[in-house]
């Protein structure tokens, strides 16, 4: 991320070009976290494959230039949707434009 790597408690911080700005807002002491348990539904997890960041986008691009092959495999059939799809693919990488880059995808 742009700001990894700084040292301290960072309570705000914005890049020179004003396009982030964090800032904290609530903080929680460690003792009133203290014994509370996180769910994670089971299925998150047992299926999971282990890739690369590199391998990790180029399926996801796979996916988004094949979704109607993507929907297809998992057994819905598209009868007059293909023009639907083209459009929001089209949205899509419009969208893309303006996507965050620290966001991963």
């Amino acid at each position: 991320m742009k700001f990894s790597g700084l040292p301290g408690l960072i309570v705000k911080i914005t890049d020179d070009k004003g396009d982030y700005d964090f800032e904290l807002v609530k903080s929680v002491s460690n003792s009133k976290l203290k014994g509370r348990l996180i769910n994670i539904k089971e299925s998150r997890y047992t299926h999971a494959i282990e890739t690369t960041q590199p391998k990790l986008k180029e399926a996801i691009k796979n996916v988004r230039a094949n979704a109607a092959a993507v929907l297809a495999s998992q057994g819905t059939t598209i009868i007059k949707g293909q023009e639907i799809l083209r459009q929001r693919e089209k949205k899509r990488e419009e969208n893309q434009k303006y996507a965050n880059p620290l966001e991963l995808n």
